[in-house]
């Protein structure tokens, strides 16, 4: 069974934000799924064990998820980045994965 890693928010919610001007207070959130309607997200490889994808922000960052690692990305952010939340959106893993 595998489900989806939600960020809390939707693509129709993030294009209301968007339509709404809040692109100059950007939170990760919003930020992810602008990465996400603009095309920014290329999932490299997704199985069972791990996903790896890259993101173009500033400059193009790589993600990977694995079990017991978790995510990470060679952005210079700590912790919960855009680009991760962006990569967690169009990815599923199965109930036994971290």
């Amino acid at each position: 069974m595998t489900r989806q890693i939600d960020s809390g928010i939707s693509p129709s919610e993030a294009g209301l934000e968007l339509r709404l001007g809040y692109v100059g207070r950007e939170n990760a959130r919003t930020k992810a799924a602008r990465y996400l309607l603009e095309g920014r997200v290329v999932v490299r490889h997704v199985d069972a064990t791990e996903v790896r994808a890259q993101v173009r922000g500033r400059e193009i960052y790589t993600v990977e998820h694995a079990p017991g690692r978790g995510w990470d990305c060679t952005c210079p952010a700590r912790g919960r980045c855009a680009h991760i939340i962006a990569c967690s959106n169009v990815t599923a893993r199965g109930e036994s994965d971290e």
